[in-house]
């Protein structure tokens, strides 16, 4: 599947906490569908094992043309959202249980003006044990 196809087949999916599709996503499950589907790698069960488990590698800089950059938004300095930037936007799955929610696509640039502090991340290619 291919970046495009992915992105078309989950915008507008519902959220729902703990899951990693096809047909409900929380963040995280949505992050790892794409590496499952798109870059054919599987990723920990979790956002934060992967995290501190060294599996990506925060980047200084990015631009708007690289693509499967994970966009992770912090609060208090701690992750509290991620999202996969494609072409100038991200696709990113938000709400919560008092609030249902889905897969949104929004222009990079509200991405960062609704998150506040987001940093780029890369796979780590070089990590032991990626499929």
């Amino acid at each position: 599947m291919n970046k495009h196809e992915w992105a078309a087949s989950v915008i507008g999916k519902p959220w729902r906490l703990h899951q990693c599709g096809p047909d409900t996503f929380d963040c995280w499950g949505l992050v790892w569908h794409y590496y499952a589907n798109v870059e054919n790698t599987i990723l920990p069960p979790y956002q934060g094992m992967a995290f501190s488990d060294g599996f990506f590698q925060e980047v200084d800089s990015w631009t708007p043309d690289e693509d499967g950059v994970v966009l992770c938004c912090f609060a208090n300095g701690a992750p509290h959202h991620i999202g996969v930037k494609l072409d100038n936007y991200v696709i990113h799955a938000a709400g919560n249980e008092r609030k249902p929610g889905q897969v949104f696509r929004h222009r990079l640039s509200a991405f960062r003006r609704i998150y506040g502090d987001v940093r780029g991340y890369t796979l780590d290619l070089h990590k032991p044990n990626h499929s």
